[in-house]
């Protein structure tokens, strides 16, 4: 029993924010589904009850077990002369910032993307884009073709599932809802994988994928460059065994270069809108890997034989 209490607190506390409150969305909708399935309104209301107190338990468990960090976090915020603001805001799991800057930008994405607005021109440099050979068009059109589907699908369904008004139009409403909000996310995250590439610059790499992720990265900081394919053996590309300090930058294809970095390198590199520092593995989808490559070897070479000669 204690073994299996202390596998699911370091699950709790290695898992992060972002899944986390995936897991805990997919519980709540499945509740609400599943009380279709009750006639009993005293069997709806224990249901609501207990879904909102296990929720509410998971939520205070994790941030029981994530304290000690947070108030380390504070810690270092004060002695980094923050103000008391600063140092409140750092006792939240950093996810949450990242999170709401992720939210903006996307609904900033699907703004632009209605009103057809000029994204910043990028800064100078080799460019290398991730969009004309990508199956990231045809998944986009798919789920905006599963979203135009999605309303006259539910208001078939949904009144054959249950008699009850009150119930199908709490029920549409959560639908509807869901579906212009995931619209907004589609909208806005192709405006901004749309407008970005990867730029090789006169120092540094710029890495740019949409929103999700941006980082600077001089040449002297990364160690090699290699062309990189998952094993046929492997069920799915996103289920390969990364290494656990190493991020992937796709819009929806398999990588197939690995840019590995200087254990020393300690870049900032945002990913998810949320900082990481300790990155040594950076895998990515280009549509011209292999110019990539060799452009990106010949730019690390030549800043090795100017540092040389320094």
């Amino acid at each position: 029993m204690q073994h299996y209490i202390s596998t699911f607190k370091n699950q709790l506390t290695e898992i992060s924010w972002f899944s986390f409150l995936k897991i805990l969305a997919m519980i709540f909708l499945a509740s609400v589904f599943l009380q279709l399935a009750f006639t009993s309104r005293e069997s709806i209301v224990l249901l609501k009850k207990s879904v909102l107190v296990t929720l509410l338990s998971l939520i205070v468990l994790k941030d029981m077990l994530e304290a000690p960090a947070a108030f380390r976090r504070v810690k270092a915020a004060r002695q980094q002369g923050a103000n008391w603001m600063q140092s409140l805001a750092e006792l939240s799991p950093p996810e949450f910032p990242a999170l709401l800057r992720l939210e903006r930008s996307m609904w900033q994405g699907c703004w632009y993307w209605l009103s057809r607005k000029t994204p910043i021109a990028p800064v100078a440099g080799q460019q290398f884009g991730f969009w004309s050979k990508s199956t990231y068009s045809t998944i986009f059109l798919v789920l905006l073709i599963g979203l135009a589907t999605e309303i006259p699908f539910s208001a078939l369904m949904v009144p054959i599932m249950t008699q009850d008004a009150h119930t199908r139009t709490l029920v549409h409403c959560i639908l509807l809802a869901l579906t212009a909000y995931s619209l907004v996310w589609i909208l806005g995250d192709r405006y901004w994988i749309r407008h970005s590439c990867h730029i090789l610059a006169e120092d540094t790499l710029h890495l740019k994928l949409g929103s999700r992720s941006m980082g600077k990265i001089p040449y002297m900081a990364i160690s090699a460059c290699e062309n990189f394919a998952v094993d046929n053996n492997q069920p799915s590309w996103k289920k390969f065994d990364y290494p656990k300090a190493s991020i992937i930058l796709s819009p929806y294809d398999k990588p197939n270069l690995v840019i590995s970095l200087h254990a020393d390198a300690h870049l900032h590199i945002w990913h998810f809108q949320l900082q990481k520092t300790d990155v040594q593995k950076i895998y990515l989808y280009v549509d011209e890997p292999n110019q990539l490559k060799l452009a990106l070897q010949m730019h690390i070479a030549n800043h090795q034989k100017s540092g040389q000669s320094n």
